[in-house]
């Protein structure tokens, strides 16, 4: 009778803990860098009278190309302001690029439709690699000439987070027979199939031989949830036909597999 209550102990302890080794592995290290930005004309209310710039470079030292996102946290005096997501960034190998203060400008007016003379906030850099993150702060007077420089290096920070994965659940044309005549819908419905909140995207779908494919704004998608998106063509050639479908078009969101955002439909159509 002991030995039947030591082996059950036993195994109610194995299994407390399995469990949090199991949690575990489903989270990757994400690598995050947060960048003070000042940018425009203060009239004194807050920072000393002048005109403020900040161009914050970006490096890739790694062997191979990156992915990363960019979103600017604004700082509002006194509360939380608005969360705006630039476009995201690639580098090739030993490749550079620069957010400058004019990018911030635009994407803040595009999504808020706020002209603002004057951001204050951080610009955060997130990546599954290491990179070299420098910030060039200049600051000038009534002359608009430079009075002041930095250039500080901005440190990086691991956070442990558990990451979406988006794939195309599937990919469907109606009539299931279609004429050179008919109006056919195709739709393409992406899956977050990963651990992690997905945060908005772009679905691309391509009907047949096209270069430049229709594009549509996928919302947040939690795990396991999905997103149809729908367009109508007539095709009045009759031949066969393939759709391609990507998820994650233009690598907004960081996933645990960037290899499996594709995918595509054969179909034919005939007079």
């Amino acid at each position: 009778m002991k030995t039947r209550v030591l082996i059950l102990a036993l195994f109610c302890v194995s299994a407390v803990i399995m469990l949090p080794v199991s949690a575990a592995a489903q989270q990757v290290g994400i690598v995050q860098y947060a960048a003070k930005v000042i940018c425009g004309t203060s009239e004194g209310k807050i920072l000393d009278k002048g005109t403020y710039r900040t161009a914050v470079n970006v490096h890739n030292p790694n062997d191979a190309a990156v992915s990363f996102s960019k979103k600017f946290a604004i700082a509002e005096p006194g509360q939380p302001g608005a969360i705006i997501r630039l476009e995201p960034g690639k580098l090739g190998p030993d490749e550079a690029l620069e957010v400058d203060c004019s990018e911030i400008f635009r994407n803040v007016y595009e999504q808020t439709k706020v002209k603002y003379a004057f951001l204050k906030g951080f610009l955060v850099i997130e990546s599954l690699n290491e990179l070299d993150v420098v910030a060039v702060y200049t600051a000038g007077g009534c002359l608009r000439k430079v009075s002041a420089m930095d250039v500080v290096k901005i440190d990086k920070r691991l956070r442990m987070r558990a990451l979406p994965d988006l794939v195309i659940e599937s990919m469907t044309h109606s009539p299931p027979n279609p004429t050179t005549s008919d109006s056919i819908i195709f739709t393409a419905t992406v899956k977050n199939i990963g651990s992690g909140l997905a945060g908005p995207s772009t679905l691309a779908l391509k009907v047949g031989g096209e270069t430049i494919p229709a594009t549509f704004a996928v919302p947040p998608l939690p795990p396991g949830d999905n997103y149809p998106v729908s367009r109508l063509e007539i095709l009045t050639v009759a031949q066969n036909y393939l759709n391609t479908a990507v998820a994650d078009y233009d690598h907004q969101v960081i996933e645990s597999d960037e290899t499996n955002n594709k995918k595509t439909h054969a179909y034919t159509v005939v007079p």
